[in-house]
């Protein structure tokens, strides 16, 4: 199964890459081009999915129709076009994603980067990899490099860039692909401290947490796949320790 959601994301990443390099420079409508190039990719993941297993419902950012509570038991969780923003403006940071969710928890994921021909796979207690190539968090890189969607730490990143002990920064754009990044060894802090969704994280936070690292909720515990799709934050970073230091430095920002 994992075979062929490595081909439905990698095939809509390329058909949204040559999408948006058809356009050279600014576009007309990049509003009505992002929201067109959503469309467009639900449904492809969509019909790919129902060909795949007609018995797994999809739920999609795409679909208000679908964001029922209770969810099912097991169902397909999708962001077609995670990093809208990133793929209308031209630049690197947007991903195509998927995860098979079981009994609250993601238990499978495939992300494709179009822009660097990167696949991110992972399986419930079988590791991830990324093009192929096991993905471990298993020797600290005694490194503490901030990764965000900015061009500088902004916000409550910019708050505590210093308290955190952080070293470098990195500017990515999709949330899932922030979370790929500290799979990768690429930065080793992530949070967000604003909405965001279920479909934004649990692909990539099969992916890390198979890698070895730690997706957490702001208060620093378990990032729980239930109720509502929205929550209020994120944490997703190394080690367990790190986690609860993050956790404790984002609550003495928000009293």
């Amino acid at each position: 199964m994992l075979d062929r959601l490595s081909e439905l994301v990698t095939d809509l990443g390329k058909q949204l890459k040559q999408r948006r390099d058809s356009y050279d420079g600014e576009m007309p409508a990049p509003d009505s081009f992002g929201i067109a190039a959503d469309q467009l990719a639900h449904q492809y993941l969509s019909d790919g999915l129902q060909a795949l297993d007609l018995d797994i419902p999809v739920v999609s950012e795409e679909d208000a129709g679908s964001h029922s509570d209770p969810r099912p038991a097991r169902y397909w969780l999708i962001d077609p076009v995670d990093g809208t923003a990133s793929y209308r403006g031209g630049f690197a940071g947007y991903v195509t994603q998927i995860a098979l969710m079981e009994d609250g928890a993601p238990i499978l994921a495939a992300i494709y980067v179009p822009v660097s021909d990167e696949l991110f796979l992972a399986e419930r207690s079988s590791g991830a990899t990324r093009n192929g190539t096991r993905l471990f968090l298993d020797k600290p890189s005694g490194r503490r490099r901030f990764i965000d969607n900015y061009p500088e730490p902004r916000a409550t990143g910019a708050r505590l860039y210093g308290p955190l002990g952080c070293d470098g920064y990195v500017e990515s754009g999709s949330l899932g692909l922030k979370i790929c990044r500290i799979a990768d060894g690429t930065a080793e802090i992530f949070f967000k401290d604003v909405v965001l969704r279920d479909w934004d994280i649990a692909p990539a936070a099969l992916v890390l947490e198979e890698a070895g690292g730690v997706v957490a909720a702001t208060a620093g515990t378990p990032f729980i796949y239930s109720g509502d799709f929205v929550k209020p934050g994120v944490i997703a970073t190394v080690n367990p320790l790190l986690a609860a230091k993050i956790a404790v430095e984002l609550q003495s920002v928000s009293v």
